[in-house]
């Protein structure tokens, strides 16, 4: 028997690998959400921010870099 797609369990391990991929990836990954707050750093965000990933959850965009904005960030996604 297989589970719709739409059950919790099978949302959860959905997420437990999305995370996974999110932090084994090459590149700095933030997710940010529409007000411009960090809600997830990988640990090459780090490297190239100068952050921690505990550092950077609740920053908002333009402490990270003087020239983004939240505004700006919008428009652009």
């Amino acid at each position: 028997m297989s589970l719709p797609a739409s059950s919790p369990l099978t949302r959860v391990p959905r997420a437990v690998a999305a995370i996974a991929a999110l932090d084994a990836s090459p590149f700095g990954v933030l997710w940010v959400d529409f007000d411009g707050n960090v809600g997830y750093a990988n640990k090459h965000a780090e490297s190239l921010l100068g952050w921690t990933p505990a550092e950077l959850l609740g920053q908002k965009i333009p402490a990270l870099a003087t020239h983004w904005s939240v505004s700006e960030w919008q428009n652009s996604i």
